[in-house]
């Protein structure tokens, strides 16, 4: 469990691009498996799911970017 929540946090001695890389694939992974539903059922429900997508995956590279220039 320590080892998972170390992952997800970063605070288990992973780099940050990484951690930057784990976001994005994430994001993108997520991306390619809902855009085929998002694109046959283009609804509310398929726009919110875009919107989280695409903000989870700028979010990933934008904490990664804070994290670099702070260290």
């Amino acid at each position: 469990m320590e080892k998972i929540k170390c992952y997800f946090l970063g605070k288990g001695g992973i780099s940050t691009t990484v951690r930057a890389f784990f976001y994005f694939m994430g994001g993108a992974f997520a991306m390619f498996i809902l855009f085929p539903i998002v694109i046959s059922n283009y609804d509310i429900i398929g726009i919110i799911l875009t919107s989280i997508i695409l903000v989870w995956s700028i979010a990933g590279f934008y904490v990664a970017l804070e994290e670099m220039k702070q260290t």
